[in-house]
């Protein structure tokens, strides 16, 4: 018995099909399926090609799928999980089980294995969702970059582009992370950078881009990035404790908080001042960064879906498959 597992991201989307016991037969990258951003004929056509390539790769394991299990970004509200839900239904049939659900979920799933528990994605967006003991689900944040997107990879990008242009507007001098941003985009002086930002077509992932140079310029000393840091890394242990009140009892110890995103790259920069918020709260969290990539978060909601017990000997063998290389 086989599941397919499925991350579909707004920057790519990634297929495995995965044994009972864990083993990785078959595994294909494809494009976004974000519909929100790329419409549902783009979602479509990346879905056909994804099959196609898992089918080129491993046909015999392919056939004996027996449920997809899809995490997919835009799958938030039930309106747009149906119309996902067709678009399956048309590429695979009828025959072979699937479930689409918030890719949220999924990433919950890499860190907690299938139970409970609270996560926060910190990519290019972010947003804290969660699940308690009795299924209830709750979100807060992921509003996007016009509303409020705090602890994301664009509001970290956001403040350190602001501060830079503040304070070239007062006359002040640059700071470490000013002359890395300058650089990397090959310019002199902050003004050049406007025809640059306003021009790039995705100027959200453009200025998301720059978090690298916020924490190496951070790790160099500079307090202006150390206190961009720090402000984001507040901002989401604020949006962990605000989850943690509409999901969990105060009686409850050690929740399990996954942390996931390119943000958390750095866990150094970021989870002590998380980490002590949270105590400030008396919030008994334990903190973590997953070691697997969010399609087995879809791998895991398959084997639940039948039952399947997710015991070590599963996680080691993705865990050798995925972080050793192996295939």
């Amino acid at each position: 018995m086989y599941v397919l597992g499925i991350d579909g991201g707004g920057t790519k989307t990634i297929g495995v099909i995965v044994s009972s016991n864990g083993e990785v037969k078959g595994m294909a990258t494809v494009g976004s399926t974000n519909m929100n951003s790329v419409g549902l004929n783009v979602v479509e056509s990346e879905i056909k090609k994804l099959i196609s390539e898992l089918k080129k790769h491993n046909l015999e394991a392919f056939n004996q799928i027996s449920i997809i299990f899809a995490g997919m970004s835009g799958a938030g509200n039930a309106e747009n999980k149906r119309k996902l839900e067709l678009i399956l239904e048309r590429i695979i049939g009828k025959d072979t089980s699937f479930f689409v659900d918030h890719d949220a979920i999924t990433a919950l799933y890499t860190g907690t294995y299938g139970k409970e528990g609270m996560v926060h994605i910190s990519g290019t967006g972010s947003i804290a969702y969660g699940m308690n003991r009795a299924g209830k689900r709750e979100r807060v944040g992921g509003w996007g970059y016009l509303l409020g997107d705090h602890g994301s990879g664009f509001a970290v990008g956001q403040e350190a582009f602001m501060s830079l242009f503040d304070r070239y507007d007062q006359g002040q001098n640059q700071t470490i992370l000013d002359t890395f941003i300058l650089q990397h985009f090959s310019v002199k002086e902050p003004p050049e950078m406007v025809p640059i930002i306003y021009g790039e077509s995705d100027s959200r992932r453009l200025i998301a881009s720059i978090v690298p140079f916020i924490f190496k310029a951070a790790d160099e000393g500079d307090r202006n990035a150390q206190n961009i840091l720090s402000h984001h890394a507040t901002a989401i242990a604020e949006n962990i404790y605000c989850l943690t009140q509409k999901l969990f009892s105060e009686a409850e110890t050690q929740i399990p908080v996954v942390l996931t995103g390119g943000l958390f790259s750095r866990e150094d920069w970021l989870v002590p001042t998380i980490k002590a918020y949270l105590e400030s709260k008396n919030m008994k969290a334990n903190l973590i960064i997953p070691t697997l990539p969010p399609v087995i978060g879809s791998v895991i909601g398959g084997y639940k879906m039948h039952e399947i017990e997710i015991n070590q000997d599963i996680i080691q063998r993705l865990e050798i498959f995925f972080i050793n290389g192996s295939s």
